[in-house]
């Protein structure tokens, strides 16, 4: 949610290709050609001319023209700002300066409420020439290129490859000597890192290659056998596709790392994609995301359970004296509704709020509730739909950043207009306009074209007209990164994991009522992963490998390190509040064991302070608790523990329905 972050136009060629109940999507983030995306871009230039043209921000330096800006992203860090930032490609860490990187191999250490996998300066090269700027990217990998050198790390891969466009020499940061495996070894910090290039490309400290020759370098993990890795080394990665499908109950990830010469090499996998069937069995290796399982191979395929995108509440069974309660508190909700807020965070849980009251008056049968909520639901998108909006105000509409590419509220919000936290932002608006639209469909003509757009902006599903596809979700860790520059030492990070949930479940209901299957799909996908790995991560981890840290569940993942922490309050209702916010009708997937939630729940109350204390009751219902008591509660509860997106009208309907 609030990201705190304060720090915060060209297309780019992707190949999609439609599969039954799924897409594979290769990217290459290099020169496109006019005929693979004159038609995805040709249609979403269109509507994005219609926008008025704010670009407040300048394109970083770091980043060669003709690329979509990567804001979001695992290596953002690289790109933006007056220097890059450490990135974290797991298991390693990768430092970048203007003429030169390291790699480390973090190890995590914990405390009571941090568990530190801090980037680590190991092994690194320093090269001549032209300072470092990124020249390519896709799904899994990024190409950072110093002078005649590009340098290749990937997320999942152990290692970096140095490529020679021309003849170069560099220099590494420690003496490099032969070892036993035929590799080059050099120990720094108490970690072996290894290197293979060559025959006579290296001495001592100097490293020579030849135009098209490769240098690979990696750490050896303890416990790890260097032959492994050392045979790994030769399956060069040079790029990576990403397949994704959803069949049954179940949906598919594929992550595919081509290799030159179509040779095996490494990878590694985390715990989602282990439980999800990688069968990585060549080793392991600690993180500050806990352990990643080793394989050999060029692909990653796991999966994870379908959650079912809905806005469904069902109040069949319950007495009519609890749907009068109801009907009632709709009319003391609908009286209650505050001035609609001027930015797209305030604004989204707005209309989000309105169109559970639609949902929840509909299924009560408060006819006259309905109409007053859907009239005025109408009216406010409407007016954040209009196109030409921000030509003649200053609130409550969009314009287009052809600079950075992508559509920001002008009314900024917790680094919006840095391209922080769109998912979570635009989530509400999507959701909201699927409720109305489904209601009502002639209102899809008048709001479509700027709600596409706002999909568009967070999940395309190509790249076209300066959006990069899949803007905010990141394959391999299955999960969104919330700050769009992410200038921090130890990386991207996310702490609203439910409002991510929350905006791949709306993408997914815009999709249905614009009949877009395909979207659809891709949407299913993306609210089952980012469900799955807000368990694996957050809610429900498993933490045995750092004893130290004091928690049972964790509020703020970072690529370096992960806390028991947020960027709004210290409260520790926060720390748990943030992750269920804001108990859509899908969040019957926060479910684990009754007893941790439990746990859980009494840390996040330990406070006493009464906030998200709505949706804590919410949870406890989850958790098996009384749903008579907690209607109780709920009703006892303050108008100022009710958050801006819930009411005690959807909040006792929700509660009622589970």
């Amino acid at each position: 949610m609030r990201s705190g972050r304060r720090w915060a136009a060209a297309a780019a060629l992707v190949v999609v290709g439609s599969l039954l109940a799924g897409c594979t999507t290769e990217v290459h983030h290099a020169a496109p050609t006019a005929a693979a995306t004159a038609a995805p871009a040709a249609a979403l230039t269109g509507a994005l001319d219609s926008l008025p043209d704010r670009s407040a921000q300048r394109r970083p330096a770091r980043l060669t023209a003709g690329l979509p800006v990567p804001t979001n992203r695992w290596f953002s860090g690289l790109v933006f700002g007056a220097a890059p930032q450490p990135v974290f490609p797991m298991p390693l860490s990768l430092s970048a300066a203007a003429h030169g990187f390291s790699i480390g191999l973090p190890k995590p250490v914990a405390t009571a409420d941090t568990i530190f996998g801090s980037a680590v300066a190991g092994l690194g090269l320093r090269f001549g020439g032209a300072p470092m700027r990124v020249v390519r990217y896709d799904a899994l990998t990024v190409t950072s290129r110093f002078g005649d050198a590009d340098v290749l790390s990937a997320e999942g891969w152990p290692y970096v490859a140095v490529t020679a466009r021309r003849a170069l020499t560099a220099s590494f940061t420690a003496p490099v000597r032969a070892g036993s495996d035929g590799t080059l070894r050099a120990e720094v910090g108490g970690t072996v890192y290894a290197v293979k290039a060559p025959d006579g490309a290296v001495s001592g400290t100097t490293l020579r290659l030849a135009a098209g020759q490769r240098a690979v370098l990696w750490a050896v993990p303890d416990g790890v056998p260097a032959s492994t890795l050392a045979t790994g080394a030769d399956g060069v990665v040079t790029g990576s596709a990403v397949t994704h499908g959803v069949s049954g109950n179940w949906a598919t990830t594929r992550l595919q790392y081509r290799t030159a010469g179509n040779r095996s090499t490494v990878l590694a996998a985390n715990a989602v994609q282990q439980a999800g069937g990688a069968g990585c069995r060549a080793g392991s290796v600690l993180s500050s995301l806990g352990t990643l399982s080793l394989c050999t191979g060029r692909a990653l395929t796991s999966r994870v359970a379908v959650v079912r995108p809905t806005a469904s509440i069902s109040l069949q069974g319950v007495s009519d004296a609890r749907l009068a309660a109801i009907r009632a508190q709709l009319t003391r909700d609908l009286r209650a509704t505050p001035a609609e807020p001027a930015d797209t965070y305030g604004g989204g849980k707005w209309l989000y709020r309105l169109a559970n009251l639609v949902t929840v008056a509909k299924a009560a049968g408060a006819t006259a509730a309905a109409a007053d909520a859907r009239k005025r639901l109408d009216a406010a998108l409407v007016e954040w739909t209009e196109p030409g909006g921000c030509r003649t105000r200053t609130t409550h509409c969009f314009v287009h950043d052809a600079r950075i590419g992508g559509v920001v509220g002008l009314q900024a919000s917790y680094g919006s207009d840095e391209f922080n936290d769109h998912d979570f932002h635009y989530g509400y608006f999507l959701y909201a306009a699927a409720v109305a639209v489904a209601d009502r469909p002639a209102l899809a003509k008048r709001i479509g074209p700027v709600i596409d757009l706002l999909a568009a902006d967070v999940a395309s599903p190509t790249s076209a007209a300066g959006i990069p596809a899949l803007r905010m979700y990141d394959p391999w860790a299955g999960h969104s990164w919330a700050s769009g520059y992410a200038p921090f030492a130890d990386g991207n990070n996310q702490e609203s994991t439910s409002e991510a949930v929350n905006a791949w479940n709306g993408l997914a209901l815009w999709a249905g009522v614009r009949g877009r299957s395909d979207l659809r799909s891709t949407a299913t996908w993306l609210l089952a992963n980012e469900a799955a790995a807000a368990k694996a991560f957050w809610l429900d981890p498993d933490l045995s490998a750092f004893p130290a840290f004091r928690h049972s569940f964790v509020s703020l993942v970072w690529g370096g390190k992960r806390d028991s922490a947020t960027w709004f309050s210290a409260d520790p209702a926060a720390k748990l509040g943030i992750q269920l916010i804001p108990m859509s009708p899908v969040a019957g997937y926060l479910r684990t064991s009754p007893s941790a939630m439990r746990a859980d729940l009494a840390e996040a109350r330990s406070a006493r302070t009464g906030l998200f204390a709505d949706y804590l009751l919410m949870d406890e219902v989850l958790a098996g608790g009384s749903k008579s008591a907690a209607l109780r509660r709920l009703a006892a509860l303050p108008a100022a523990q009710i958050d801006s997106a819930n009411s005690k009208a959807y909040a006792a309907a929700w509660i009622l329905s589970r």
